[in-house]
């Protein structure tokens, strides 16, 4: 790259960071007293095919660890490309025609759906020591580890072919001043206890729970996952057919009628199209929505820095299979093209774009870091321990997804939540009409 940056770029670079929390000096220091001082013995070109657009300021922190890893490997240049998020779609044609591309950006599971074959093996490089000095499967979290391990299982692959980062998870939010004045004082674990606070909040005027259109029936999802587990979900949606027909997917539709028959969901629910529903709860009218880490950055600008974010995993639930350290957990990922020349360079670079400056540069921008030892953004802090303790990575929206989820059990999903239908009449609707989509 070894271009300088636009000295307006890095002051307003600077501003931001100092505005949302400048990095550590530990985390500089650790980074500084790794460095090799430029005598690493590396050489070559390393060519990195971005997801992000060069102005955007994710590309300011990547441009940063590359100059730092430059400055220290003074014998290698490390080429961008700022591909943006068309990457996934242009990175597989490139690596086949025989073009250099020795890292790339995108969600990792669209590259494990599309074509694994893309991605080198780096499972070597999490036993790497990181600029820290510790083993980077030390530093990553687990979780993010974990779940590359499962899209790789899935995808037919043994090991590690992706690098987690800037990963998100599923959680309730909950406002909580709300809270304390119901009297809440422990946050809910298991549905009963979910009704329970529901109805602590409905008496003292609050509307329990808002959402809009855009994840109504993320709720639904996920309590299903709980009911008959995750990998259930995955092969009834999977098999099709006289698959939805179970206890499991009438008990999922009969909790969702009974909070609307309590009034828990708030009566803007019927016609908020996305994003009214978050920006309800940003505006403290309710007290809960359920959403990913992304919500939180969304709403910043209505919600201001004091709002009181809690955080509480979505609840176990009556007679259910599923855990309550089951959860979804996403990102993007750095992946190694399959046919890189200089995997050595590439892990070298790869330790940078990992190591604390980077990762806290990306803090300071909202993004959630990738790295045990670092604070997640204040808005999600509770998250975290969420993610630290997750056994099983559960798919987006539990795999509720195709065309028959989306053109026929979503829509009557959304009806029983919305008190136009209910539990038995929907469900009936959906073993039926399943039967046309074997």
């Amino acid at each position: 790259m070894k271009k300088a940056l636009s000295l307006a770029l890095a002051a307003a670079m600077t501003m931001g960071l100092a505005a949302c929390g400048a990095p550590s000096s530990t985390a500089s220091n650790a980074n500084s007293a790794a460095s090799n001082n430029g005598d690493s013995g590396l050489s070559g070109t390393i060519v990195y095919w971005s997801m992000w657009q060069e102005m955007e300021p994710q590309a300011e922190a990547i441009k940063h660890a590359i100059e730092a890893f430059e400055k220290d490997n003074p014998n290698v240049t490390v080429e961008v490309e700022w591909q943006g998020r068309g990457v996934k779609d242009l990175v597989g044609p490139a690596i086949a025609s025989g073009q250099q591309v020795d890292i790339f950006e995108s969600d990792p599971n669209n590259i494990y759906k599309s074509d694994p074959s893309l991605m080198l093996d780096i499972s070597d490089f999490y036993e790497e020591e990181g600029l820290n000095g510790k083993p980077e499967k030390e530093n990553i979290m687990g979780a993010l580890i974990q779940w590359d391990t499962d899209m790789g299982q899935k995808a037919g692959l043994s090991g590690n072919h992706s690098i987690p980062y800037a990963p998100y998870t599923m959680s309730w939010y909950y406002n909580k001043d709300m809270f304390a004045d119901a009297g809440i004082t422990e946050v809910p674990q298991t549905w009963e206890e979910l009704d329970e606070a529901c109805a602590k909040l409905k008496a003292k005027g609050y509307e329990p729970i808002v959402t809009d259109d855009a994840y109504m029936d993320m709720m639904f999802d996920y309590y299903l996952a709980r009911e008959i587990g995750p990998d259930a979900v995955l092969d009834m949606v999977d098999k099709g057919g006289d698959a939805y027909n179970n206890e499991g997917l009438l008990n999922a539709l009969k909790a969702m009628e009974d909070f609307a028959s309590k009034g828990y969901f708030a009566e803007s629910c019927k016609t908020n199209k996305y994003p009214s529903g978050q920006q309800q709860f940003a505006r403290k009218e309710a007290a809960m929505y359920f959403n990913a880490s992304f919500m939180a950055s969304e709403n910043a600008e209505t919600a201001g820095p004091d709002f009181p974010y809690g955080h509480f995993a979505y609840p176990t639930v009556p007679g259910g299979v599923g855990a309550i350290t089951e959860n979804t957990v996403g990102g993007q990922a750095f992946m190694v093209g399959s046919k890189t020349e200089n995997k050595e360079a590439v892990y070298a670079l790869l330790h940078y774009l990992v190591g604390d400056d980077c990762q806290s540069e990306m803090l300071g921008m909202g993004l959630v870091p990738c790295t045990n030892d670092l604070d997640w953004p204040a808005a999600v802090q509770e998250q975290k321990p969420i993610v630290a303790g997750m056994t099983k990575n559960i798919d987006w929206a539990a795999g509720i997804a195709g065309d028959f989820c989306d053109g026929v059990l979503k829509p009557h999903v959304t009806k029983v939540m919305l008190g136009e239908e209910t539990a038995q009449q929907a469900f009936d609707t959906i073993v039926a009409e399943a039967a046309n989509y074997q």
